[in-house]
């Protein structure tokens, strides 16, 4: 694009394609970056809700808005490379602000400012987590121990986030 200053806040690929969230909408390359359209469908964005980062599980693309989902943050999937957008965000609430998702096995988990959310359906359903109910800024996994970066630091579970321990040597208060 010509004669404009675009403010990209994040980039992403789905293995064929590559997008990038602006303040403007959401754009995609399929030639490697060199040009670039709009990808935007029906999305809206602005100088404070934009797709700030991207994750593609199975053969979907998920842009995670920043904001609440009251100001039109969330989560946004696609199945076609862009071409529409659908909400991924049901079930999470109005005053929810997605940070981070990963996958773990079959499950998506969403780390959000008021806990942790899990979807089996490709993130068109979510469902909260009891046992974490504070902010969730990240969430890792690996062999059979899920990880958090959270309010209380760093915290681990070994099953399945039914319950979660302190780790130590971490930050306090992050």
């Amino acid at each position: 694009n010509t004669g404009g200053i675009y403010y990209v806040q994040s980039v992403g690929t789905d293995g064929t394609y590559v997008f990038a969230g602006t303040e403007s909408g959401i754009y995609r390359s399929d030639n490697g970056g060199t040009s670039w359209t709009i990808a935007n469908g029906t999305l809206v964005a602005s100088p404070t809700v934009y797709a700030n980062k991207f994750f593609a599980f199975g053969g979907n693309i998920l842009a995670v808005f920043a904001g609440s989902i009251a100001e039109g943050g969330g989560i946004w999937r696609s199945g076609n490379a862009g071409d529409t957008w659908l909400i991924g965000h049901s079930g999470m609430g109005s005053n929810v602000a997605v940070n981070h998702i990963t996958q773990v096995g079959n499950t998506l988990w969403a780390s959000t400012s008021v806990g942790l959310y899990t979807s089996t359906d490709d993130a068109q359903n979510w469902t909260p987590s009891p046992s974490v109910n504070y902010t969730v800024f990240s969430l890792a996994s690996l062999n059979n121990t899920l990880v958090i970066a959270c309010t209380y630091g760093m915290r681990y579970s070994t099953n399945g986030g039914s319950v979660w321990s302190d780790a130590t040597g971490d930050p306090s208060a992050p």
